[in-house]
């Protein structure tokens, strides 16, 4: 085949790039790289880059996956010798209106800048670098405040001085959309500068953006400063760090408070834990007393972070008045219960036992009352943090109730979930307990009215008899399975086969053969063709388990009865079984 032959599908390509069906183009795009393997370096850096920056896409989904396709280009175009000539097609791409073009066009950018010599980065990303900055465009200065922390790390001191000048115009700007890029990438400013540059120049700009008119910058400047806290001595913290967070913990905007109360502790960190104790924790209680939902079910997210930081003294003085007065346990919102919910189980760890027992099992119990059931989910979850405080007879009392009531919900998501949290329950609670309260309660799960229900109930009882022994699978799921089998109900005799499958692995080559293989037999004469072929996968499940003296006998004969049945699909996986005798 000659060389124009053989490129003739690159062509299609090429030309699937100027279709008028969109999804043609996407798919074009995402053959670019099929595209530079066929060409070679030389072609796709002479042809196929420049015929791609002559004229781009109108549509920003096609424009977003050139942009990602670019950046994985370098090693195609002759690695970091040639990767400059990505940049031109990725500079006009850093001009286009859409956000999301721009930014995957700014992560591809930094990807060809980490590639490129020396040499390529003084001589071509440097000046595309100010280009974007000088640019009157507001779209392209909103790209450079997102690629300067990597032109900075790689570039010498005077130039470094250039681009922190062009980043501090970027940091003031009169538009909200450059100053929010400019706060968006001060962290990896702020992680990439001297000390002296970040103390001296990016900590005022920071100090200057998180008082920003605009909210939506504010709350960035709180990302930021949870960064950075560790990067600075302790003197510039406290004296140009902690200012800002108090100031925001109060800010006027609840997505300020909010962002406060969800990076309270990486705001924390490298601070002096008496500082943390006396200006960050009243902070924080003010958080959780929000006027709104949102900052207090952020605050109550880290309630048990907070107070393992703090220690218990500190906790017990500012923590635990908050939750006696109920005011978040009865909170009218149930995201914030529930949110309480999750994070109130990591305070026993902080507290002692007393405390525990007198202040948070009342809370814990409260909130296993709950309407909302994630509330009450949340708590059960968690058991296991509670269980080494209490002991297992305190813990059923509160339990159970709640337990049997999410067992019953009417949305069948929560008693997935509450199936989900059973085998925990086996762990914390005394055999006896769980026996007589929950064992009957996990085996009627194999009879819910929804599929999905049913198979978590399968193993449900694999992961309970994993914790309670092949005894209690005998003396509780055989004798109900038995029954489940001869049910009138067609779905619920498969269910008896699905968790035959699923227990035999765990039960023992015993229990197998002689109380579940009569099972699989006896539902291979069954009426419907459904469960007959589902006792023949089953059979030949139970192969591993079986002496090979019953596999060739009661197993080889019902499975060469089945071959010959009159349903195709049960002669179908009789046949399978059979290949595994």
């Amino acid at each position: 085949m000659g060389g124009d032959d053989a490129l003739y599908p690159i062509a299609v390509l090429i030309d699937e790039l100027k279709n008028d069906d969109v999804q043609v183009r996407l798919n074009a795009v995402g053959q670019l790289r099929s595209i530079g393997v066929a060409l070679g370096p030389e072609r796709t850096r002479e042809e196929l880059i420049p015929y791609l920056s002559e004229d781009l896409d109108e549509d920003d989904e096609v424009l977003l996956h050139f942009a990602e396709q670019l950046g994985n280009m370098v090693d195609l175009v002759g690695g970091a010798r040639e990767a400059h000539c990505l940049l031109e097609p990725l500079e006009s791409l850093a001009a286009i209106e859409d956000n999301g073009v721009r930014e995957k066009a700014a992560e591809s950018i930094k990807k060809v800048a980490e590639a490129i010599t020396d040499g390529s980065l003084n001589k071509h990303l440097l000046p595309m670098a100010i280009r974007l900055a000088e640019n009157e465009w507001l779209t392209t200065k909103a790209t450079f405040s997102l690629i300067v922390p990597v032109c900075y790390k790689r570039v010498g001191s005077a130039d470094r001085k250039k681009l922190m000048e062009h980043y501090g115009t970027m940091c003031k700007h009169d538009t909200p959309m450059v100053r929010r890029a400019a706060v968006s990438a001060m962290s990896e400013m702020c992680l990439c500068a001297e000390q002296s540059v970040l103390v001296d120049d990016l900590l005022p700009l920071l100090d200057y953006l998180s008082e920003d008119d605009q909210d939506s910058v504010r709350l960035l400047s709180v990302q930021t400063i949870g960064a950075v806290m560790e990067k600075v001595s302790a003197d510039v913290r406290t004296s140009k760090l902690l200012p800002i967070v108090r100031r925001t913990a109060s800010d006027s905007s609840w997505r300020v408070r909010y962002m406060v109360a969800d990076e309270i502790c990486n705001l924390s960190k490298g601070v002096d834990i008496g500082v943390v104790i006396k200006d960050l924790l009243p902070a924080y209680v003010g958080l959780l007393k929000d006027n709104e939902a949102e900052v207090r079910t952020a605050a109550a997210n880290r309630i048990d972070s907070v107070g393992e930081l703090v220690g218990k003294d500190a906790a017990v003085r500012a923590i635990l008045p908050v939750l006696k007065d109920e005011s978040l346990t009865q909170d009218s919102s149930q995201h914030v219960r529930a949110a309480l919910a999750g994070a109130l189980m990591g305070l026993p760890k902080v507290f002692e036992e007393d405390i525990t027992v007198e202040v948070l099992v009342p809370i814990f119990v409260s909130l296993l009352k709950d309407e909302f059931s994630d509330v009450r989910l949340n708590i059960i979850s968690r058991l296991d943090k509670l269980s080494g405080v209490i002991g297992p007879d305190m813990l059923a009392n509160a339990l159970l109730p709640a337990i049997l009531e999410l067992a019953e919900d009417k949305k069948w998501r929560v008693r997935k979930a509450m199936i989900e949290h059973m085998p925990l329950l086996a762990k914390q609670l005394k055999r006896e307990i769980f026996d007589n309260q929950l064992g009957d309660l996990s085996l009627s799960w194999l009879g819910d009215c929804v599929y999905a229900i049913r198979e978590a109930a399968t193993e449900n009882l694999k992961a309970i008899t994993e914790i309670l022994g092949a005894k209690w699978a005998k003396s509780k799921i055989v004798p109900h399975i038995q029954t489940l089998h001869i049910h009138e109900n067609y779905l619920l005799r498969m269910t008896t086969l699905f968790t035959i499958n699923v227990i035999a692995p765990v039960v023992g080559e015993k229990i197998v053969q002689e109380d579940l293989l009569e099972i699989a037999l006896s539902s291979a004469r069954d009426s419907v063709p459904n469960i007959r072929f589902n006792a023949s996968k089953t059979l030949g499940k139970l192969i591993p388990f079986l002496p090979n003296s019953v596999v060739q006998g009661d197993v080889k004969r019902c499975l060469e009865t089945l071959k010959n049945d009159a349903d195709r699909d049960v002669q179908f996986f009789a046949k399978q079984s059979l290949d595994l005798l």
